[in-house]
């Protein structure tokens, strides 16, 4: 049996223009070291796997294309942060 791989959080990096999910704290890319902006939700899906890495969307993508795999849907809260951003437009 393959062993289960920790996964990792999608986020935004900050250097990235645009809107950013009230309650985001600053965080690190695993793979480039970039700034990324870790939501409130994407802190409870880490409390809840601590070894899932946070990686920003460019090294995220580059890592799904190498070592396959997939984007899991969103969680109920993720939709909650994506609707308050929707409403605000």
């Amino acid at each position: 049996m393959k062993p289960k791989v920790p996964g990792c959080i999608v986020c935004m990096p900050v250097s990235s223009p645009g809107y950013v999910v009230p309650g985001s704290l600053m965080a690190t890319c695993d793979s480039c070291f970039k700034g990324v902006w870790l939501a409130p939700s994407s802190l409870l899906v880490r409390r809840d796997n601590p070894g899932a890495l946070i990686m920003c969307i460019k090294c995220a993508v580059a890592k799904l294309e190498t070592e396959g795999g997939e984007f899991m849907d969103f969680n109920p809260d993720q939709l909650e942060e994506i609707q308050q951003f929707r409403n605000r437009n």
